[in-house]
Parts: structure tokens; sequence; C-alpha cells
């Protein structure tokens, strides 16, 4: 009874282990599945009929298309189904899977004849594997270098390349990333059914050992190149990450970013005509090869291009491009551009530039650009030793040249100019910042032009409305003259050129004031430790009481010394020229217009035929300033 009981469980247990093996060989396309025979002049429909019970699948063929009566012989040991077919029909008739059916179609092999014209391709199969596990490799690379042939392995490692009859030498480059690179040499130019084993490329360990003061560092190396590098105490290392392009993220096509992942060496070709970059005369492996000549049609796709390139829309290059590349819409390129560069709208470039840009829209460099960027909208580059011309805005981090923008530029360093029909932003000026608004800097050796100026320090000349300078030159100045008892101005800038504001009133007769408002510029020349020569110019609106309703301007050029006798504080005096124009309307609503200059030896000159009155004089004038 318990003999019955074990044996009825160990049954149970068998039938469960084969029914799961079946059901998972029915998720394995019936060609893939793996079998196991050792057969000897069997003839073929019996063949056949063990290798289907053996992969657990059935054929459906015309017994027309085999020659059942053709014996076999064959031992293998965990083949695929269709490696299997291969060996037996070496090509001479087509499968395919459906279902849980191979279906096998009509002869392929031509009739013998004397009048057979000689075949222009002839097909090699075979499957990729794993030396070290036998386990099938994926989407593997298998090209021709030299017809640039080339196919993928699928999923179950499998591939089919078709190549062309009356090449002299074919070797099949076997390729796939993180393995080592395998050839072969195919010898006759028949069906062929291959099995290739390639070994993984693994990293090497090195341990290397040093003196007691040093370290000991164990380094991972792919590539098996080796360098050791002896470290003494209160070295540094500084670890700089090596950038690399990548574009697959565009490439839809399969095949095309299988070959891009596992071919690492270029190939070379003179010239390629595309329409897209899987439709190309470099077919499928067009992004690994280099070309001196590319013409696009809509979207070119390469390695790089050492000559020429044009491209209906777009050219795409992975590496270098040289001397000439032109396209309808944009240009891409991974690596250097050395010669001239023209995009309908956009140029982008994520290594250096050497040479000249345009696009209509934009320019963009990632890293240096030497030569010229030109745009319709905006140029972006790290660094640039050229000029930058837009009609917006630039952008580069350290430049060494010009920048020109209809709105703004924006850079770190300039060594050379900014102009910008709005404003310019850097941090360090070594040059010119010219615009019409403002002009902002941390420091500046040189000169700013704009009507607002700002800078952290300048050991140059800010020239503006009014210029901001933190370390620069400021000073609160209350002064008197023969016009206005009582002046209350600001200066700030520069010590060699300074915007002046400034505020005035006087006691006319009675108890009624007079008053101006006064804006000018000045410099201050340094004699000695503590004395300078100043020369201001200023201009100021003289008022009576009232704001006047015509001209009432005195135009003042102010001649002085300046003694700086205490810490901050500093006494000027000297002569002063004065000229006053003046609309002679504003006599009869007050005399303060007529008195202004009196008792002052002067010059007046009045115009026939007009309102405006021209007085000039020697004044004076005496002020103390702080700061």
């Amino acid at each position: 009874m318990k003999s019955f009981f074990f044996n009825s469980i160990v049954f149970t247990l068998l039938c469960c282990t084969a029914f799961v093996s079946m059901a998972q060989d029915r998720n394995i396309p019936p060609l893939e599945r793996q079998v196991s025979l050792n057969v000897t002049n069997m003839p073929l429909d019996v063949f056949l009929k063990l290798l289907s019970e053996e992969g657990h699948f059935s054929f459906s063929y015309n017994p027309k298309h085999i020659n059942s009566a053709k014996k076999i012989t064959l031992n293998c040991k965990n083949k695929s189904v269709r490696y299997v077919l291969n060996q037996v029909f070496t090509g001479t008739v087509s499968y395919k899977n459906k279902g849980n059916h191979v279906i096998i179609t009509g002869r392929q092999e031509p009739k013998a004849s004397s009048e057979q014209k000689q075949p222009k391709y002839f097909k090699v199969t075979g499957y990729v594997i794993d030396k070290s596990t036998s386990a099938r490799l994926s989407e593997v690379s298998v090209y021709d270098a030299k017809t640039l042939n080339s196919t993928i392995s699928d999923d179950f490692g499998y591939f089919t390349i078709q190549l062309p009859y009356n090449s002299p030498e074919i070797v099949l480059k076997v390729e796939k990333m993180g393995y080592k690179d395998s050839s072969i040499l195919i010898t006759e130019k028949s069906y062929q059914s291959l099995e290739v084993a390639i070994n993984p490329d693994l990293p090497v360990e090195i341990e290397v050992n040093v003196p007691n003061e040093d370290t000991i560092t164990t380094v991972a190396d792919t590539s098996h190149k080796v360098t050791t590098v002896m470290f003494q105490e209160g070295d540094t290392v500084t670890k700089v990450p090596v950038e690399q392009y990548s574009d697959l993220w565009m490439i839809v096509n399969k095949k095309l970013k299988a070959h891009l992942q596992n071919i690492s060496d270029p190939l070379f070709r003179k010239a390629q005509i595309s329409v897209l970059p899987a439709v190309s005369t470099n077919r499928l492996i067009s992004g690994n090869v280099v070309n001196d000549y590319s013409f696009n049609l809509l979207i070119g796709y390469s390695k790089g291009v050492r000559v020429l390139e044009m491209g209906g829309l777009a050219n795409i290059d992975r590496g270098d491009v040289g001397r000439c590349q032109l396209a309808g819409l944009f240009n891409i390129v991974g690596g250097k551009v050395n010669g001239f560069q023209a995009g309908g709208l956009m140029n982008i470039n994520r290594d250096t530039m050497q040479g000249a840009q345009a696009a209509g829209l934009m320019n963009v460099n990632w890293r240096h650009t030497h030569g010229c960027q030109m745009a319709g909208l905006a140029n972006h580059t790290r660094s640039i030793k050229g000029a930058q011309l837009a009609c917006l805005y630039n952008l580069g981090l350290n430049v060494d040249g010009v920048q020109v923008a209809g709105l703004f530029n924006t850079a770190i360093k300039v060594k050379g100019a900014q102009i910008a029909g709005l404003f310019n932003i850097a941090d360090e000026v070594d040059g010119l910042q010219v615009s019409s608004l403002f002009n902002v800097a941390r420091k500046i050796k040189g000169v700013q032009i704009g009507f607002l100026n700002i800078a952290d320090s300048s050991s140059g000349i800010p020239i503006g409305f009014l210029s901001i300078v933190r370390d620069g030159y400021h000073k609160i100045e209350v002064s008197t003259d023969e016009v206005m008892r009582y002046n209350l101005a600001l200066r700030m800038g520069v010590q060699k050129f300074h915007n002046i504001f400034g505020v005035s009133s006087t006691l006319m007769d009675g108890d009624k004031f007079a008053w101006s408002y006064t804006y000018g510029v000045g410099t201050s020349i340094k004699l000695a430790k503590k004395l300078f020569l100043d020369l201001d110019l200023q201009s100021s609106q003289l008022n009576a009481s009232t704001h006047a309703n015509y001209l009432s301007m005195n135009n003042r050029i102010n001649i002085g010394l300046d003694w700086q006798f205490a810490k901050n504080v500093s006494l000027a005096f000297g002569p002063s020229f004065n000229t006053y124009v003046v609309d002679s309307r504003l006599y009869d609503e007050n005399s303060f217009y007529q008195n202004v200059g009196k008792g002052y030896p002067s010059l007046t000159f009045s115009a026939p035929g007009s309102f405006i009155d021209t007085k000039s004089w020697i004044g004076w004038k005496a002020a103390i300033r702080f700061l």
C-alpha cells in the first residue's frame, strides 16, 4: 500500500514537470526551441516528425517541397530548431512560425542551367552566443565593413544577412557593447549557417602596491590600458568627468540604435546620399560612418563629415564636422566644427566651433567658439574668441572679442566689447560696455557708456547720466556761489569721471526764495597726496519762486582745488565761468532773472528778432565735501 502511494506521488510530479516544461516551450516560438538529437541515416520525413515531437510543435509543408528519401545524419545538443533546419536544408527552403506550427514553403534554390546568371547575393544566417554561459545574445551587430550590409540578432540571438556575391573578400564583424569584437572570414560564397561565440569584455582588476607613504589603489579598467601614478603626501587629485554626447533618444530604428551602441570604431566613406537616417547609401550603419561628402534630401545622419554636408531639412552628426555644413532648418553636431556652418533655424554643437556660424534663429555651442556667431535671434556659447552678432541677445561665459546685440548681452568675463541696444550684463569687463539703457558689471577695467552704469569697482571710466560704483567716488557737497547762496550736491561715479546732482536756493527781495536744480559731470585730478584739481561742467535751471515758464539756464565751468584736510572731509574753492541763457519775457515776471550775475563784469548778447539773451561772467565757488 505504501509503495503504491509513493509511486503515485512520483508519477504525479513527473507529469506536472512535463506539463510545466511543455507550457514553457509554448511561450517560445517553435523555431527557437532547443532540442537534442542524435540520428544516423534517418529519412527526412521521419526526421521531421522526430524533430517536431522533440520540440513539441507540428510541421506544415507540401511533400513536393522536400525530398523525403533524403537521409539525415545529425548529432546536436541544445540547438534551436531553426539551427537544425538550417543544417538540414542549407537554405533551399524557407520556414516561419505560425502559432505552434512551423510552415515550410517552396524551394529557394534555382534550377541548374547553363544559362543561369550568377546570383547577386548569398545569405549567411546564424546565432550569436555568450561563450562563457552559452546564452543567446540579442541586438548584436553583424556587418560587413566594406559593403556596409548589416543586421542585428533578434531576441533569440538569431541573425540573417545578405552579402554580395561579387565581393572579393568578406569579413563579417560581430560586435556588442560589453563584449570583445570578433571577425569571421567568409570564404564560401553560398548559404551558410553559423554559430558565433563571443567573449565578455570583463574589467581587469589591478592592484598597485606603492611605498608606505603612498596609497594603494585598485583600478577597474575596461579598456585594458593601465596607468600607474605614485601619490606623495600633499598631492591632490581632480576628477574630470568625460562628457559624452548621446543622441540615442532621437533614433527610432532599432537596428540603427543597436549599431550605435555596439560599433566603437568609425568607418570611412567618400560620400553618402540619404533621405532619412535609416534610408541611406550607408544603410543602417550611417551613424558609425565618417563621410568626406554627405548629401541629404531630408535628414542626414552620420558619425562625421570631413569636407561638405548639405541637408534639405537637417544634418545630424555624432562626431566632428569640417569645412562646410549647410541645412535648410538645423545642424546638430556632437563633436567639433571646423569651418562654416549655416542653418535656416539653428546650429547646435556640443564641442568647440572654429570658424563661422550663421543661423536664422539661434546658434548654440556647448564649449568654445573661435570665430564668429551670427544669428537672427540669439547666440549661446561657453566662451568665444571672436564676435557674437545677434538681433536679440548674446550669451557667452567668457568673451574675448565683441558682443553686439539688438537688445542685450550677458557674459561672465569680457575682454573686448559689449554693445547692445538696451543693456549689458557681465561679471568682469576689460574693455568697453556700450548700451542705450544700462550696463552692469562687478569689476570694470575700461569704459562703460550708457544712461545708467552700475559696478562694484571700476579702474576705468563710466560715462552716462548716472554711474553707481560701490567702491568708487562718492561726495556730499555743501557750497555757495555768486548766484545761489545755498547749494547741496551729490557727486558719484569715479574720480576720473563722476555725475553731479544738486539743488540750490537763495533769498530774493522780501521773504521769497529763488531756487534751481542742477546736473553736471566732473573730473578730479590728483596733484599731491591730499590735493586735487577739479573740473566741473554744470547746468542749472534757475527759477524765481515758481518754476520758470521759459528758458532760464545757467551753464558753469568750475575750476578749483580740493584739499582733504581731514579724513572724509575736504574744502574746495575756485573760479567759475558762467553763461546764462534766458528768455527776456521772464523779466516782466520777476526782476531776479534780469539780475542774475549782477555786480560782476559781464558780456551780454541779444539775438535780433529773438527773446533769448545771453550773459557771461566770471564768478566763484566755495564748498565743503564729506565722504
